[in-house]
């Protein structure tokens, strides 16, 4: 099993071009980040290298600590930390954000984005620029990007053929806790069971889940090949995940180290998303090689029971009017 640790990022430098005259008064500032990662997530390195980025444009007068592994707050606990004053940067997945913001349902409805290009036109657009106002103006949080957190797909511990949702019944799939996922899941014909994602890998060993559903990189790096016997390439969700700093520290920084902060998330954000769509080619090789049994079933039958479980849960009736077809039509 993947031994858990934490990797501090001790003394990165975060803030500080030479801003002149200014400059020295600037006290010195010390940062958190938060990763809901595995440190041999490929998500580490760039987080990382976002902070080492802006270390090489200024002089040191922020520094930053890097924790993974759940090792500083468990799943679910950074956006609150953050709220607190506790936490400054995290990845947050569309759950934390859809607890306090619920009409977010809709980025954890499963089958909303045609493609990663589809994804990436939604968020860097129009839509992507309300949604970083709204997480702004309502949660006190700072949309640095939303990066792509891979695609996800279904992982049995038995082999069975899968054709649709009814093939799923009584199939016990750990999904995150929060409605919309658990919505989803009944959608994909599963019986949900929230389950934290630290627990997985003992919980398919032991029976106490028949599968879960993550990007093929957590399944990887969790090592979850091990305790099971079937990949099923659902690709129910393109995942968004959102990397963001504290408004309050935000505003914090003078107005070229904020500049200097947001080259770095774009640069990061575009290195990112096309190492994790290689990685996900290899990931998949990877895994048939390992010996999982791949199937991919046609996506349609689960892409209507899918939306006809959000619709029946009332949880669609939450959604902004007009943003599912906003973002169909986003070309």
């Amino acid at each position: 099993m993947f031994a858990f640790r934490a990797l501090a990022a001790t003394g990165i430098a975060l803030a500080g071009l030479s801003l002149g005259a200014a400059t020295p008064s600037l006290a010195q500032q010390n940062l958190r980040i938060s990763l809901q990662y595995p440190g041999n997530d490929m998500m580490v390195p760039h987080i990382r290298n976002f902070a080492e980025k802006v270390a090489e444009r200024t002089d040191g007068q922020i520094t930053s600590e890097i924790f993974t592994d759940f090792t500083l707050f468990k799943q679910g606990q950074e956006l609150p930390a953050i709220q607190r004053g506790n936490l400054d940067i995290a990845v947050l997945n569309t759950g934390d954000i859809e607890q306090q913001i619920a009409e977010y349902t809709i980025f954890s409805s499963g089958f909303l984005f045609r493609d990663h290009a589809h994804f990436r036109a939604v968020f860097d657009g129009e839509i992507g620029q309300e949604f970083n106002e709204r997480l702004l103006n309502d949660l006190g949080i700072k949309v640095l990007g939303v990066l792509y957190g891979g695609t996800r797909h279904m992982l049995l511990r038995d082999d069975r053929e899968v054709t649709g949702p009814a093939d799923l019944a009584g199939v016990k799939l750990r999904m995150p806790g929060a409605p919309a996922w658990q919505t989803l899941g009944k959608g994909l014909g599963v019986t949900p069971t929230p389950m934290a994602l630290g627990e997985v890998y003992l919980g398919l060993r032991t029976g106490a889940i028949d599968g879960q559903e993550n990007p093929l990189g957590i399944i990887r790096a969790f090592k979850m090949e091990e305790v099971t016997k079937q990949l099923i390439l659902t690709g129910h969700m393109i995942q968004p995940v959102v990397f963001v700093l504290s408004a309050d520290t935000w505003n914090k920084l003078t107005p070229e180290q904020q500049d200097v902060v947001t080259q770095a998330a774009n640069e990061t954000l575009v290195e990112q998303d096309e190492a994790r769509l290689a990685q996900e080619l290899d990931d998949l090789d990877y895994l048939r090689a390992y010996g999982l049994k791949v199937a991919e079933p046609d996506r349609e039958p689960f892409r209507a029971a899918v939306n006809a479980s959000f619709v029946e849960s009332g949880l669609a009736t939450s959604w902004p009017a007009g943003l599912l077809n906003r973002i169909a039509a986003v070309q």
